[in-house]
Formats: C-alpha cells, sequence, structure tokens
C-alpha cells in the first residue's frame, strides 16, 4: 500500500535526523501519539504544528480503513501534509569532540543550520530587513501552508546562540574577505537573483516581464513594489513551463476573493482587482511529459473556481495517452499522463464549460520574436511570434528538441508577456570560483573548491531547482559537513571574533542593521495589520515604513 510504504519513508528520514534507530515507531505504538511525542524538545519534529499531525493521520487511517474508496486526490492530500511534515524535521547533530570554533552562516536568502553542537554559535547576515528569504519572497501567498516552515526556522533564530544580522549587503556594507578573517566558516546561501532571457528581438518592449520580478511585486520584494506594467488586457502569455510559471498564471486567475484571504501585498491586490486578463497560454518548448512543473501545482490549477483549463496539443502527440503507452511510464509520469487524459477527452467533447476564464497550455512551441503596438514612443508587446518543435521522442520525459521547423510561423495576440525560464546565481565576489555556464558556485558537497572554510548551500550551489524541502536537506547536509570538518580539525584554529569584528565596521559604515527582536516588531505589526482586513499579514513593502516600526519603541 503506497501511504504505508510513503510513511516508512518518514519513520526512516526522523531515525536518521536523531541518529538513534531506538526511536523508532514500534509496530503496537499509536501513530497520533508517536508523531506527537516527537515535538518533544530536542526530537525531529519539534518545528511540526500539531494540526498538521493530525491531519495527517487522518488520511493515513482512511488509507488504512478504506483503501478502495482512498483516491488518488485523496492520496495527493496525504502526501502534500507527508512533505510538509518532513519539511520540518530538525537533525540533531552530535556534540563536536574538540572545541567548535564559531561560524557564520552568510545569507540574502535566510537559511539556517541545527546549532545543537554547544560549542557551535551561528550568525545569519540578510541582505533584506526581514528573514526567510524564498518563504517570504517566493512561496505564493495562496501557499500558506507551506509557509508553516517559517516555525522552524524561528526556533533555531531564537536558539541563544543564534544572531539574525538584517539589512548586510555584502560587497557593500561588508566584503566575504572581512567575513572570512572573523569566522571559522561561512556559509554562502544567497540563492538566484538573475534571470534566464530569451535572447529574441522585443524583449525590451513594455509589458515584458520576468517571472522573478511579477513574483517579488505581488510578494513584497522592495525592488519590485514600483514593478512597471499594466493589466489592461484581456490576454497573457507566460513563457515557460516550471512551477513559477504554474504559480503566475494562478496569481492572475484566481478570484479576488481568494486572493483577500492571502498575504498578498496589498498595491498587487489592488491592481489584480482591477485586471481584465482573462485568458492566460503557458507556453513550452517541449511536450506535456517534459513539462518541469510538479503534479500538485499543475493539479491546483485545474481546480481553481471559474477557470477552464485547456492542453494545445499537436495532433502527433495526442497517442503518447494511450493505454499502451502508459504502462511504460513511471508511477509520476503515469499521474501526469492521466491527468491529461482527463482533460484532453473533457475538451474534446465540450470545449464550453461555462468559465469566465480560460487557462492554456501549449507545448512544443519556441518564442522568436516579441511584436510591438507600434507605439515608437512607448513600444508595448502586442503578440508573440513562435516556430514549432520537433522531439525525439514526445513520450520520453527526457526528450530533447532535435528540430525547430522553419515553417509554419503561429502568432499569439497578447498585452503581456511574462518568461520564466529559470533563473542564475551570480557571484558575489570575484575571489569565488564560479561556473558562470550553470550559474553555481564551485563545490564538492558544499566546499566551496579550493577555499577551506568557505561553503554554500541551495540554489547558489546546485542551481535554480527543486522547492523548499530540497533546500532544506541540502542545507542540513552541508551543516553536518561543517561539523565533520570541525571534528577533523580541517578548520583553521586561529582566534576568529566573529560579530564583534564585523560589529563595529557595520557601525563604521552607517549600516542600519536589523536583529530578530527588530523583526519580532515588524512581524507583530505586519500580522495586527492583516488581522484588520482578514488576512495571515499585511506585509511592508517600503524600507523607510520597515525601519520606522523597527526604531518604534515597546509600548
Amino acid at each position: 500500500m503506497k501511504a504505508i510504504d510513503s510513511l516508512k519513508s518518514l519513520e526512516d528520514e526522523v531515525v536518521q535526523a536523531h541518529g538513534n534507530e531506538s526511536i523508532r515507531r514500534h509496530p503496537g505504538n499509536d501513530l497520533r501519539v508517536y508523531l506527537l511525542d516527537l515535538r518533544k524538545e530536542n526530537m525531529p519534529l519539534r518545528g511540526c504544528e500539531s494540526k498538521l499531525i493530525n491531519e495527517f493521520v487522518e488520511y493515513y487511517w482512511d488509507a488504512r480503513s478504506s483503501p478502495n474508496e482512498f483516491g488518488f486526490d485523496q492520496y495527493e492530500e496525504y502526501m502534500s501534509r507527508l512533505n510538509r511534515i518532513k519539511s520540518t524535521i530538525i537533525p540533531r547533530i552530535q556534540p563536536s569532540k574538540t572545541n567548535s570554533p564559531i561560524y557564520v552562516n552568510k545569507s540574502r536568502k535566510s537559511k539556517t543550520y541545527s546549532t545543537q553542537n554547544p560549542n557551535v554559535s551561528v550568525d545569519i547576515y540578510e541582505k533584506f530587513p526581514v528573514p526567510f528569504g524564498l518563504v517570504r519572497f517566493g512561496v505564493a501567498p495562496d501557499h500558506q501552508e507551506v509557509k508553516n516552515v517559517i516555525n522552524s526556522f524561528t526556533k533555531v533564530a531564537q536558539n541563544e546562540r543564534t544572531r539574525f544580522i538584517g539589512n548586510v549587503n555584502i560587497g557593500t556594507d561588508v566584503t566575504l574577505s572581512e567575513l572570512r578573517s572573523a569566522y571559522h566558516a561561512v556559509v554562502l546561501c544567497y540563492g538566484s537573483s538573475q534571470d534566464t532571457k530569451l535572447n529574441i528581438p522585443g524583449e525590451e518592449f513594455g509589458n515584458v516581464l520576468s517571472a522573478r520580478r511579477f513574483v517579488g511585486w505581488y510578494n513584497g520584494i522592495p525592488q519590485d513594489k514600483d514593478l512597471d506594467f499594466t493589466l489592461d488586457t484581456d490576454t497573457a502569455v507566460i513563457i515557460g513551463q516550471g512551477n513559477v510559471a504554474i504559480d503566475c498564471a494562478r496569481i492572475l486567475l484566481l478570484s479576488v476573493d481568494s486572493l483577500k484571504k492571502t498575504d498578498i501585498t496589498n498595491h498587487a491586490y489592488l491592481r489584480l482587482l482591477n485586471s481584465n486578463i482573462r485568458k492566460v497560454i503557458i507556453v513550452g518548448r517541449r511536450g506535456p511529459m517534459q513539462a518541469a512543473y510538479k503534479i500538485k501545482e499543475f493539479r491546483e490549477l485545474t481546480k481553481m473556481e471559474n477557470c477552464n483549463v485547456m492542453l494545445n496539443l499537436v495532433y502527433e502527440s495526442q497517442s503518447m495517452f494511450s493505454d499502451e503507452l502508459m504502462e511504460t511510464y513511471s508511477k509520476p509520469r503515469r499521474r501526469f499522463a492521466e491527468l491529461y487524459r482527463k482533460i484532453y477527452d473533457r475538451q474534446t467533447i465540450c470545449n464550453d464549460t461555462g468559465s469566465s476564464k480560460e487557462c492554456e497550455l501549449k507545448f512544443f512551441h519556441t518564442p522568436i520574436e516579441i511584436i510591438s503596438n507600434g507605439d515608437n514612443m512607448n513600444p508595448k508587446v502586442s503578440s508573440v511570434r513562435f516556430k514549432r518543435n520537433i522531439l525525439e521522442n514526445n513520450s520520453d520525459e527526457n526528450a530533447k528538441v532535435i528540430k525547430t521547423l522553419d515553417q509554419p510561423i503561429e502568432e499569439i495576440k497578447c498585452g503581456i508577456v511574462i518568461r520564466s525560464i529559470g533563473y542564475r546565481s551570480t557571484p558575489i565576489d570575484d575571489s569565488l570560483p564560479f561556473d558562470a555556464k550553470r550559474g553555481v558556485i564551485l563545490n564538492k558537497d558544499g566546499r566551496v573548491v579550493n577555499n577551506r572554510g568557505l561553503y554554500c548551500s541551495g540554489w547558489a550551489a546546485f542551481g535554480a531547482t527543486g522547492v523548499i524541502l530540497n533546500t532544506m536537506k541540502a542545507s542540513f547536509e552541508v551543516g553536518k559537513n561543517i561539523l565533520s570538518d570541525i571534528d577533523n580539525c580541517l578548520l583553521d584554529e586561529g582566534d576568529c571574533r566573529g560579530y564583534d569584528a564585523i560589529g563595529p565596521v557595520l557601525m563604521e559604515r552607517n549600516s542600519e542593521i536589523v536583529d530578530f527582536i527588530d523583526w519580532q516588531r515588524i512581524d507583530q505589526y505586519e500580522r495586527e495589520l492583516g488581522q484588520k482586513e482578514g488576512k495571515p499579514r499585511e506585509k511592508l513593502v517600503n524600507f523607510d515604513d520597515i525601519m520606522k516600526i523597527k526604531s518604534k519603541p515597546d509600548n
């Protein structure tokens, strides 16, 4: 049974994180009691909410008691909760055999490591004046359950041996060299801040946006709050078929009533309230079996209220949903194929579902040119031209494009284009060994090559791929590697003063520091603002407003 097998994977990860087989659940132990016990101090699930565990257990027992009635949708909900529980696991790190030096986790997108080694202290440097990086600024506002991982991060940040130092830019406020001189170890977790471009004519026209900045606009990145674009058109084209593309489409098509209950920024909500967008076309170079989005995100798209999802397929690709080919797919791909076939069969019978909005997924096409509206003074996109691609094998999930046809050229009329074809990291210091082609810091298991005491994790280490659970797991592994290097005396043993050395440097350069107590004051203010509007929070997006609340004395 799939539910039972996946539960075993949770138990395996819990045992691995704790480092002791004795906490594995015995067959007679009540599952609910077992998982709730793992929330106790120093246990692997101490960052997990009891509500999430209770929901997970209910789905598990439904699967056990009524397996024939436990459908695919229920299984997806079950797996969603299982993965959220896994994302809260905090490893237990054994005390070092030697006196451990202080190390720093330098971050522009906050990632945190366990600080259970009593001889280790962690300072977290963050570019923004608020913590939580990708969780705050990247996770879609209607995915509040994913943001619960903040609870685990908060517990780490509140550890007495952890210091949060926000509103610090590496390179201007402090240099990487200065950090390395002050700490025994420095960890770079600054994510991917550069877009991959289409490199086609017309990309510079108005209303052609990057998904990175569009996400920053609706999620509250201060630099993106004044993003210049309009929603006075009925059709949007999104180029790229990853999770971020799906998020952008969903935000454009969600009802304003649904958006109002989220933590979407107020300026974004007001503009979407008056949006004319009624159709979003998501275009990919390859086919449906090669799309990069996950089934959870795609299924969410298909369940949106008052929105019809359509598949635009070339004729010869329709056979990939045949019963014969279905049997050859891996389980994840077969789930996709089943869902695709269900949608395709429905639209073949009847295209008109009565919905006022539509999301079309168009496959096997590459953009070649963006056409303007003819206004030479203020050119804006009016359409996009595409060429058709041929794949080596439409049903192979790893199939590559082998040919792009010169004819026919298809032109899609639209008033806004969002490119969502990937992100890249950039080197924050010239001394970093960097793979410019892949956009990552050169490293082996998180250890930066030829740089003792320098580490990296997350997208800066392995590229812009995966979800928060992937980056958390990778970060835990890097944390373990650092402790291993400490135990094996692989780090310099000189006297490093940490923030005692860096603090005066920041003061001399007039850097306005935000600490975690300041953040808690900002957090409380945002929550109170949101409560008045029935939202989880109302994010502050103006830097001066953030610093004003930070400096506001407590009552």
